[in-house]
């Protein structure tokens, strides 16, 4: 289906709409799509500060989901198990 065919399909429920809005709608469709069943994937590469253990995503990437691993210098970092023995201030 192309986007003109959507957009006529979204003006037969919402004939008022502007068609700016309702492509705005369907980009949001799209995201939510995408980041529901995964099918973006890709890489951040960031700084990280000595003793800190948590960052916020939106300061790395405000398009970023999920972590699924994390690699330090060429090394895999292996998913915490179980809480951390020490707390770190957030």
């Amino acid at each position: 289906m192309t986007q003109e065919q959507m957009i006529e399909a979204v003006k037969q429920h919402h004939p008022e709409a502007p068609e700016t809005q309702i492509r705005i709608w369907l980009n949001e469709a799209i995201k939510e799509f995408s980041r529901r069943t995964r099918v973006v994937e890709g890489a951040v590469t960031f700084s990280t500060v000595a003793d800190q253990r948590y960052y916020s995503f939106t300061s790395i990437d405000s398009n970023l989901f999920e972590v699924e691993e994390v690699w330090f210098e060429d090394w895999s970092i292996a998913r915490l198990q179980s809480r951390p023995q020490k707390r770190d201030s957030v």
